[in-house]
């Protein structure tokens, strides 16, 4: 390995190029190292940038007296494009409630595989709301940046449950719509 320590490298004065590497080859910058960019323009970087983006919208509920997460007929499925691709999903519903009912929910990822993932936390989810008017309906609003390291297939799932009383995850008087982006990194 060979060290070359320079202050300045500039292109030949027939040319505007420089060319560090070569094709299939890896440019490294050490861990602590600062590559400033201040007043440059940058090229061929897709890292931060949106891959693609899928959405599933319906509508139709479920109910539940469950204190445990069960399924609602809300998903959204995505390919990413690379392993180190980031899954942004958004999800919004009604949900209904009972009288002093608490209505709580989370996101699943490939929830009917061995590899199922709560998102949220394991016992509040996302989404919490305690009403303590009878029949109360309100917005459901969960988003979440994953990280999920795979090329094939993922589904995200809505799931909810209740105190014991009857909570339904969007109740049939409104649609949902349920997005997942790539973020290219």
């Amino acid at each position: 390995m060979s060290t070359l320590e320079v202050n300045s490298i500039q292109p030949l004065s027939s040319g505007n190029t420089i060319t560090l590497g070569a094709n299939g080859k890896t440019l490294d910058v050490p861990s602590g190292a600062t590559l400033d960019l201040t007043g440059s323009t940058v090229s061929g970087l897709t890292t931060g940038k949106i891959g693609q983006v899928v959405q599933n919208s319906g509508n139709g509920g479920v109910s539940t007296t469950s204190t445990s997460f069960v399924e609602a007929p809300i998903s959204v499925t995505i390919t990413p494009t690379a392993a180190t691709s980031k899954i942004y999903v958004s999800i919004a519903f009604m949900n209904k409630t009972a009288t002093d009912q608490e209505f709580i929910a989370t996101i699943y990822r490939d929830p009917s595989g061995s590899s199922a993932v709560n998102l949220g936390d394991g016992t509040d989810g996302f989404f919490s709301d305690q009403t303590r008017v009878a029949n109360s309906k309100s917005l459901v609003y969960m988003q979440y940046l994953d990280s999920p390291n795979t090329t094939s297939l993922i589904e995200y799932k809505v799931y909810f449950k209740g105190e014991g009383q009857t909570v339904t995850a969007n109740n049939d008087e409104a649609d949902w719509a349920f997005i997942a982006m790539e973020v290219l990194a």
